[in-house]
Parts: C-alpha cells; sequence; structure tokens
C-alpha cells in the first residue's frame, strides 16, 4: 500500500514539475511579445 502511496506521490510532483515548466515557459513568451 505504501508503494502505491508513493507512486502516486510522484506521478503528482512531476505533472505538477512540468506544469510549472509550462507557465514559466508561457510567461516568457508572451513578454517577448510586447
Amino acid at each position: 500500500m505504501i508503494e502505491l502511496i508513493k507512486e502516486f506521490g510522484m506521478a503528482i510532483l512531476w505533472l505538477f514539475l512540468g506544469y510549472l515548466v509550462g507557465e514559466c515557459a508561457a510567461r516568457k513568451e508572451k513578454k517577448d511579445d510586447q
């Protein structure tokens, strides 16, 4: 059961990191347009 929770937590962590990176990239692109 603990292993399942760890796997689930890691998946969420990677999704969150990917989301943050995407947000930063989107902001930089918007700044370049202005």
